[in-house]
């Protein structure tokens, strides 16, 4: 008789719909991306579907990537992408920006770092992403994982990240995941529903539970024996084949002879029991080692002194296989049930063999871990280097993990490696997500760690837990710099801190005194890294307080900033809170535009998206300022795809108010309006960044739609809220000449004076022409409501001539439409005429179409004769005359004996001097002449 062991599986048997939706899903990929998860219990044949569907993908010329993660390595970092991207030429690498590249070699072992050029959390995700991207481009791609509810902490992060960010790319997805088990993400976060599916297994049916069994081991059942097993099994293919395995190679007589197993694992226990003892010692080696390589089974057979034929005997016995020259279990219950029957001791003894077989060293250290029965310093000290080196591929989830460990083997009596660990613990989590453990952690060693230095760490730590709670985060860092005294570098950090929990909260005074107190204690030091991030900050806080030592400020810490060995978070140094300050500031927009395309460019060198997020909202307020709409939505949408990519979630807000801006400039009022509130909606702090200007915006709307009470309502409160706050610089008063604006057409002029006057006063002090120009406009408009229509001429001849030295279309344009309004309330009305037809022509060459209608509409009011057209030569009048009846330029060409080119130039000379930009208003212009 042939034996059953003997016989190997060769084709899918009962599955056949089953087979058919992963090959219509395969066949589906080069459409765009979509995601496949098959799922059952254990044995049920998700692998061996699986497996045809990488079959499937391979007869097709896709590009397949797979990994089959298993119980014990789900703790080792990148273990999966390692897995994935094994054969990926480095040809694709190197195709891949610099920082990227790096960061992908690194995390794939390709490559090594140090602590100094740590790879971020992100840009080994980004990386993947960018290098999944490039193999699509020459063939669709299928990402498959086996078991994916075994994914490391960072393979899972890297898959979902790239997953999520897939738009119209060939790739898709396949995975199995046991029933009782869940992925390491959800599926419905990862791509739209529809671009979803899952393939739940059943149960065989009796006529494919025979094919199965015949073809697999050679046997043909008797029916009552076939209804049995499949009732025993319960349709379940691995089990009912390792019943019949249980019997040895014997055939069955009767139904009664099959066994009756309690359960799956037994059966698969009571079989591995009769394999020799060197064949399980090779089944634990490839349950526990991540890269169970034949010669490293072979060196934990020689570890344990047991025979070199255990690896044949496994394979022989159907435990094991080998595939890619790595030795796999047949079915992953087969190590996790012999890994489970081993005493404590076994397994200890087990993990201190493996120790000395792995080749990675965070491997080794873990299975140091796992061999240790007391507190061992040497292995705490193997896992704290590991932990680093971990971080350093940014894997901060996998350092955690290990640092976790190692403070469990850390003795009671070396308390400064413990607080050492807890705190670079503390510090992982809080990077992964893990804000509760986090915090708990760094409230605990408030409280007990012995150096008082330490407890202030601990404390200035905890503020960034309490920012919406000003008091509470004061006491903490009251607390915090008493117990760092006599550390002038902590201090100096305590106090930065400070600084910005004031300036967040709003108190801008208290972020002063704190920002200036920081910069002192950070030149004590003689630390870049200290004094740049201090200066910065400072500068911030004095620009907004109306200080003209803010300018100073920040080119100290630039300076400081190129002086610093190594890199540190753009968004806190010096080169990104000046690029900040001049959007703000809005005189020179140049000099904003060319420093923020000097920290774009740092930013793209780093891969720095955060920074690359962080710019675009400021870069888009600067062009809407500069009348470029078309490029201010550019730099939206980028920065907001770099805000998505990153995963930078408290941007959402400041996105929607950038677009939101950008529609109110355009004239979509309906949607600015809708975008603004949203944006307000979903801010969580409401003062000093995205709720002012959200504020600000919908009054501006508001006040657009000539509704100057509804523009009120949003403004009013905002003058009291910034000067309580200690707030000077007019950047922050933006919406002020709007509230005027809006008081004087409510006929509250006393009060309008009032809000001018200081509004005046803060921008004389600090010489903002952006805003003196605002403020000479209001002055016009008060004064034309006085009836002091000689001083309202005045200032709006001013606020025009101020805006035109800025070059700011929406600047000139307002100052323009004042000037008009006023000069037709004193019956000047060329003067009047003159002014509106310009601020009609920079509206609309800006894209404003709300106020070019309003400008169009003040004009109609001017009552003003429209020219005489004898400034037209009589050429460019009669083309006008027949444009203005109708006549298309061909008709035209052809009547007047010219080229349509010609036609097409006398009718743009005639624009010009009319005034006008299109046909529809030509005829209102051209008055008839008489002719001789």
């Amino acid at each position: 008789m042939v034996s059953i062991l003997d016989v190997r599986p060769s084709s899918v048997i009962g599955r056949e719909s089953e087979l058919a939706t992963i090959r219509d899903f395969v066949a589906g990929i080069p459409g765009g991306p979509r995601s496949l998860l098959i799922e059952g219990e254990v044995g049920i044949g998700k692998t061996t579907l699986w497996r045809a569907g990488v079959r499937a993908a391979q007869d097709q010329s896709h590009r397949v990537l797979t990994c089959r993660p298993a119980e014990l390595e789900s703790r080792l970092a990148f273990g999966a992408v390692i897995d994935l991207l094994a054969d990926v030429d480095d040809a694709v690498l190197a195709s891949l920006p610099a920082p990227q590249r790096h960061a992908l070699e690194v995390a794939l072992l390709r490559r090594e770092t140090s602590p100094a050029a740590a790879v971020q959390p992100r840009e080994a995700a980004v990386a993947a992403l960018g290098a999944i991207r490039t193999l699509a481009r020459s063939a669709p791609v299928l990402i498959a994982i086996d078991d994916v509810q075994w994914l490391d902490a960072p393979s899972a992060r890297v898959v979902a990240y790239a997953v999520r960010r897939l738009e119209h790319e060939p790739v898709g997805l396949l995975m199995t995941c046991r029933d009782e088990l869940k992925p390491p993400f959800q599926l419905e976060q990862l791509r739209p529903e529809h671009e979803i599916a899952r393939l739940e297994l059943l149960p065989l049916t009796l006529g494919a539970l025979h094919r199965l069994v015949r073809e697999r081991l050679g046997l043909s059942l008797p029916r009552p024996t076939l209804t049995r097993l499949l009732r025993t099994s319960g349709g379940n293919p691995f089990f009912a084949l390792e019943i019949l395995r249980s019997l040895g190679g014997e055939m069955p007589n009767t139904a009664a002879e099959l066994p009756i197993p309690g359960s799956l694992r037994e059966l698969v226990a009571e079989r591995l029991a009769t394999l020799p003892q060197a064949a399980r010692e090779a089944v634990l080696a490839s349950f526990a080692l991540s890269r169970p390589t034949p010669a490293a089974i072979d060196s934990a057979l020689q570890a344990a002194r047991r025979s070199r034929s255990g690896l044949t005997a496994a394979l022989e016995a159907d435990a094991l296989e080998l595939r890619h020259e790595l030795v796999h279990l047949r079915h992953p219950l087969i190590g996790s049930t012999l890994y489970d029957e081993l005493t404590s001791k076994q397994r200890h003894a087990l993990h201190a063999r493996l120790a000395g077989v792995s080749e990675d060293p965070e491997e080794q250290a873990r299975h140091r871990a796992l061999a240790a029965t007391a507190p061992d310093a040497k292995v705490a000290d193997l896992l704290e280097s590991a932990a680093r080196s971990a971080r350093s591929r940014g894997a901060p989830d996998a350092s955690a993990e290990l640092l976790e460990l190692a403070v469990t083997l850390t003795s009671e009596d070396d308390d400064d490696s413990r607080i050492r660990r807890e705190f670079a613990l503390a510090q992982d989590l809080y990077v992964v997500g893990e804000m509760e453990r986090a915090r708990e952690r760094w409230r605990e060693l408030a409280q007990r760690a012995s150096h008082s230095a330490d407890r202030a760490r601990a404390l200035c730590n905890l503020v960034q837990f309490v920012e919406a709670d000003f008091d509470e985060a004061e006491r903490l860092l009251t607390q915090a710099f008493a117990e760092a005294e006599g550390d002038i570098a902590l201090q100096a950090t305590i106090e930065l801190a400070w600084a910005r929990a004031g300036w967040w909260a709003g108190r801008l005074r208290i972020a002063e005194a704190h920002a200036n107190a920081a910069v002192a204690l950070a030149e004590q030091t003689h630390d870049a890294a200290v004094l740049a991030p201090a200066l910065a900050q400072a500068a911030a806080v004095a620009f907004q307080r109306g200080r003209p030592e803010w300018t100073e400020l920040i080119e100290r810490g630039v300076a400081a900033e190129l002086e610093v060995e190594h890199e540190l978070p753009l968004e806190t140094l010096p080169r990104m809170h000046r690029a900040l300050a001049y959007e703000r500031l809005g005189d020179d927009l140049d000099a904003a535009r060319t420093y923020f395309d000097e920290v774009r460019a740092l930013a793209l060198e780093q891969g720095d998206q955060r920074a690359l997020a962080i710019l675009g909202v400021p870069h888009c307020v600067t062009e809407c300022l500069a009348g470029n709409l078309e490029l201010a939505d550019a730099r939206a949408q980028e920065g907001a795809a770099y805000a998505a990519e990153a995963e930078v979630f408290h941007l959402e807000g400041a996105y929607k108010y950038a677009f939101a801006l950008i529609d109110a400039y355009a004239g979509r009022a309906d949607e600015a309006l809708a975008g603004a509130e949203a944006a307000l909606a979903s801010e969580a702090k409401g003062l000093a960044t995205v709720a002012l200007r959200c504020r600000a915006l919908l009054g501006f709307v508001e006040l657009s739609l000539g509704r100057p009470e509804a523009a009120l309502a949003w403004l009013e409160p905002l003058w009291p809220l910034l000067t309580n706050a200690g707030y000077v610089d007019p950047s922050a008063f933006r919406f002020v000449p709007d509230q005027v604006e809006a008081l004087v057409l409510v006929g509250r002029l006393g009060e309008a004076e009032e809000r001018l006057s200081s509004f005046l006063v803060k921008s004389t002090k600090v010489g903002r022409q952006w805003a003196l120009a605002e403020a000479e406009r209001c002055r016009g408009l008060l004064f034309g409501a006085q009836g002091r229509l000689d001083d309202a001429a005045a200032a709006t001849e001013s606020s025009v001539r101020l805006s035109e030295v800025l070059d700011q279309p929406p600047l000139l344009g307002r100052a323009l439409l004042a000037q008009g309004t006023v000069a037709r309330r004193a019956k000047r009305k060329r003067e009047a005429d003159d002014a509106l037809a310009r601020a009609q022509r920079v509206f609309e060459r800006a894209g404003m179409e709300l106020f070019a209608a309003r400008a169009r509409a003040e004009r109609a009011r001017v009552g003003l004769r429209p020219r005489a057209p004898s400034d037209l030569t009589e050429t460019e009048r009669r083309v006008a005359e027949l444009a203005a009846a109708g006549r298309r330029n061909v008709e035209i060409a052809a009547e007047l004996f010219m080229s349509v080119h010609a036609v097409e130039a006398n009718l743009t000379r005639a624009y010009r001097k009319l005034g006008i930009r299109s046909r529809s208003e030509l005829a209102p212009r051209l008055v008839p002449v008489r002719r001789d």
